[in-house]
């Protein structure tokens, strides 16, 4: 879900899935409360093609696979993508349960072919990225080959437990923190699915 609005304007966007969720309340896991506070029920707009400022315009690209709705926002003649939650790091050791690793390769493979000489990713977390081509195509790799490892593993009767201890050394500590939320077992599953 991405919600966006524009500076000097009291206008919000959101992708049309995403509108229910944000107009309700809507319970919340106790990480995502300490993180964030409690989200008030809000009224927005379905976002349009493109998104403008007072000197920038940004096009909206939808890239689902971190959940559904998901999208980026792009000014081509900067060549910014800010990406909210498609890529956080190169070699993600763990997901949310409703992230779909197949989604989020093509996703990140329609942003790679976008009209600009350079990339630059802005990310959720707060990192900024200079060669976003180069950062994706590392991260695509890494998925890939570890979903080839992962299915490798499946096939000879290893449990997912069994590849996560062999793959990560077991489930990330984050899954503790976050109820389970961001887990390693998320990201293994959804690499079988893929």
């Amino acid at each position: 879900m991405f919600v966006g609005s524009c500076p000097g304007y009291s206008r919000f966007y959101a992708h049309p899935v995403s509108i229910p969720l944000i107009a309700h309340r809507f319970d919340l896991y106790p990480y995502q409360e300490i993180a964030w506070g409690y989200p008030v029920p809000t009224m927005v707009k379905p976002i349009p093609d493109v998104v403008s400022t007072d000197h920038y315009a940004f096009q909206v690209v939808e890239t689902p696979g971190h959940c559904a709705g998901h999208i980026c926002l792009f000014e081509p003649s900067m060549g910014w993508c800010f990406t909210g939650d498609l890529f956080a790091r190169e070699n993600p050791k763990f997901i949310r349960p409703e992230e779909n690793i197949g989604q989020i390769i093509e996703s990140m493979h329609k942003v790679i072919e976008l009209p600009t000489e350079r990339l630059v990713l802005l990310t959720a977390v707060g990192k900024i990225v200079q060669d976003g081509r180069k950062a994706f195509g590392r991260c695509i790799s890494y998925l890939t080959d570890l979903a080839a490892k992962v299915r490798r593993l499946h096939r000879s009767g290893a449990t997912v437990e069994e590849i996560m201890q062999q793959e990560f050394g077991g489930e990330h500590p984050f899954a503790r923190l976050t109820n389970n939320q961001f887990s390693t077992y998320n990201l293994v599953r959804s690499l079988l699915e893929k």
